[in-house]
């Protein structure tokens, strides 16, 4: 049985990492689809499976190598009937940006695929006694996502402080049933921008950073996490799909006017196809970060990259840490943003140039210090992102620039 790859120990070990395929041992990649396999198995050996926990979509790639399964086969799954959530209630439970988006995606993608959601909320020792605004914030989710509400234990402090719960107080229960009794019903509903997740990745990009380095670890999926709640932040719906949906059903995507990939750094042509032939037919590509530079065992391929843009060639800037600009005038996707300056020279993503002139690309955005060198543009409903995207300062530069995305992919902001 293959081990995982030790911590990373130097900053020059984790910029090639973020950057890398991840594990690319072949050992490693047919041990990974083995445990998957068996799980598969270990789930569906009795004949039928009321209600079971199951995985959140643009979370699992936050998990390491211990890899759930896919979100994909609980929906196609004919042995399970209701899928289960069951996060806990904490004070800043609908402050935090990219927490309060879990429950969100976890009940957007199982319901809008006719799969059955129950909810469970539980007590947190994170929660004040007498904050009664996160358990109302469920209440008010549940109706209007439709999901209904059952809540679970208490297990948060006493008001004196010297132990904990074991129910929610008379008083929190209350607010619950007012919150949700006066609350009116609604559903979700499918929107016509998708992000495109690759469950197994988890799978390979899992190393983490010693010491000082752990706050790199992650780094890609905590980017696509990051981006996920900025999209929620700025007011734009989105649904996610699976590479495994995708794969089995193409014409899912006929259903959406544009697409993000979002470091989807490892292919299959499988996939490839799908994509351009969406693209060709007028679809949007979003691309961002490090997607399509390895094939699916982690070889580095550029193909994938280089077909997704329509360009002829491609090569890769091992240049980190940088500062960059908005430079273009009078464009829609940089109306309101024009000329702001993006990063601080934090973004550890080399970037992929190309001949834009030649391949007939607009840039909006060029390193500061090397201006030959594009970070963002497009050409027809094909546009590029190449740092990260997860910005931690300008966040409303960002959402200004998604906003902009929408409208330029005709996509109304609900």
């Amino acid at each position: 049985m293959p081990q995982p790859l030790p911590e990373i120990t130097t900053i020059g070990e984790m910029i090639e990492w973020i950057n890398g395929p991840g594990d690319a041992r072949r050992q490693w990649y047919d041990w990974q689809l083995f445990r998957l396999e068996e799980k598969k198995l270990s789930r569906d050996h009795l004949d039928h499976v009321l209600m079971t926990t199951a995985p959140v979509s643009l979370t699992g790639r936050i998990k390491g190598y211990t890899m759930s399964m896919d979100y994909y086969d609980y929906i196609f799954s004919p042995y399970v009937d209701i899928v289960l959530y069951h996060p806990g209630v904490m004070d800043d439970l609908w402050e935090n940006p990219i927490g309060r988006t879990i429950p969100y995606n976890f009940v957007k993608y199982y319901e809008t695929r006719g799969k059955a959601v129950f909810i469970k909320w539980e007590g947190d020792q994170r929660l004040a006694p007498d904050n009664l605004k996160p358990l109302k914030g469920c209440a008010e989710f549940a109706r209007k996502t439709g999901t209904g509400i059952a809540l679970w234990e208490g297990n948060i402090p006493t008001e004196d402080g010297t132990g904990v719960q074991p129910e929610f107080t008379d008083i929190q229960i209350k607010a619950v049933a007012e919150t949700f009794h006066s609350t009116p019903e609604g559903r979700l509903k499918k929107s016509s921008f998708a992000i495109i997740e690759d469950p197994i990745l988890c799978a390979f990009d899992y190393r983490a950073g010693s010491e000082k380095l752990k706050k790199f670890s992650d780094y890609k999926a905590r980017d696509m996490l990051i981006f996920r709640a900025l999209l929620n932040s700025a007011g734009l719906e989105y649904d996610v799909i699976s590479t495994n949906e995708i794969l089995k059903n193409p014409d899912i995507l006929k259903n959406y006017k544009a697409v993000a990939l979002i470091n989807l750094y490892r292919m299959n042509n499988k996939l490839l196809d799908v994509l351009l032939e969406f693209r060709d037919s007028g679809g949007g590509l979003f691309i961002v970060g490090r997607t399509g530079l390895f094939d699916e065992y982690g070889n580095k391929n550029t193909t994938y990259l280089r077909k997704l843009l329509g360009v002829n060639n491609v090569y890769e800037e091992k240049k980190t840490q940088y500062r960059w600009s908005f430079v273009a005038k009078n464009d829609p996707l940089l109306d309101g943003i024009e000329s702001e300056k993006v990063r601080n020279g934090d973004s550890l993503y080399y970037i992929p140039p190309f001949d834009y002139e030649k391949e007939g690309y607009k840039v909006l955005g060029r390193l500061d210090d090397d201006p030959k060198i594009a970070t963002v543009g497009y050409k027809g409903k094909v546009v590029f992102w190449f740092p990260e995207i997860g910005i931690k300062g300008g966040e409303q530069t960002l959402q200004k620039f998604l906003r902009n995305l929408y409208d330029f992919y005709g996509i109304q902001c609900e």
